[in-house]
């Protein structure tokens, strides 16, 4: 009897009309990646009047992205855009997109399983669950809508603004979308208070183990061995001006320009 109540109370349409909608199931947060390009979300944007449609691919652990404007979207399409985005990001480890055509397709599916990448669908008709990408479709839209009011070029507006994005700090990561991407902050118009110069020292380690260089404190040549012993290892090297210099090895006898290091050590180079 209990269960006969039950569908009735179900079943009832005055009951259905009236009563308030269930509520939603709580968002279970995306978990944040470990490092840059590892997840990604896609999502086309458009069609605009002049019958282009953008494609913006976000990056969940830097909030980095990229843009294509595109006239086809076909799957097709779709694919060469992202070959292109991969040249310059390598590939990721999963890609989040909604459940449009051009995803769904079994050329796509294809790709993205030759390439080793995990595809993962959100909810249909439930576009918060790729809540990422969507909050920049926002803030794209917004930017077109105010140069197409302005009477602007909004491909060129388009541009400006992602560089801007990308320039900024993030409010959520508190570094810049570029910075948390290449490890790196990217030269902007906006004078610097200080000098955020990238010194590798790897870079310098493999530069100064070039087989064709001889060491210099200042202007006095500490190590010569561009005349003699070509292709010899001089094993130690002994000043009494700088104990830093270790060794000089495999220099070849050929002129040689000098290149000043800072710190007054000197690389002299073919």
């Amino acid at each position: 009897m209990a269960k006969d109540v039950e569908n009735y109370v179900k079943t009832c349409h005055g009951c259905q009309i009236t009563s308030s909608m269930p509520a939603p199931e709580p968002l279970k947060p995306t978990q944040l990646p470990t490092g840059p390009w590892q997840d990604i979300s896609v999502d086309l944007l458009g069609p605009f009047p002049s019958n282009e449609n953008v494609l913006v691919v976000v990056d969940y652990y830097s909030r980095y992205y990229e843009i294509n404007i595109m006239k086809k979207i076909t799957s097709e399409k779709i694919i060469d855009a992202l070959e292109n985005i991969f040249l310059q990001h390598g590939l990721p480890q999963s890609i989040t997109s909604d459940n449009g055509a051009q995803f769904v397709s079994d050329e796509f599916e294809t790709y993205l399983k030759e390439n080793g990448i995990e595809h993962r669908r959100v909810t249909p008709l439930h576009p918060a669950a790729n809540g990422e990408v969507e909050r920049q479709n926002r803030s794209i839209m917004k930017r077109i809508r105010i140069a197409q009011a302005e009477g602007k070029d909004w491909k060129k507006e388009l541009r400006v603004y992602l560089f801007a994005y990308r320039t900024t700090p993030h409010s959520v990561t508190g570094q810049t979308p570029a910075e948390m991407m290449w490890n790196r902050k990217f030269r902007t118009k906006l004078p610097e208070l200080e000098d955020n110069t990238v010194h590798d020292e790897d870079v310098s380690d493999r530069d100064a183990s070039n087989p064709y260089f001889r060491w210099t404190n200042n202007d006095e040549v500490i190590c010569d061995k561009s005349k003699t012993d070509t292709f010899e290892q001089h094993k130690q090297i002994d000043t009494e001006k700088d104990d830093s210099v270790t060794n000089c090895e495999n220099i070849q006898n050929r002129p040689v320009r000098e290149r000043k290091k800072p710190k007054g050590l000197v690389i002299v180079k073919d």
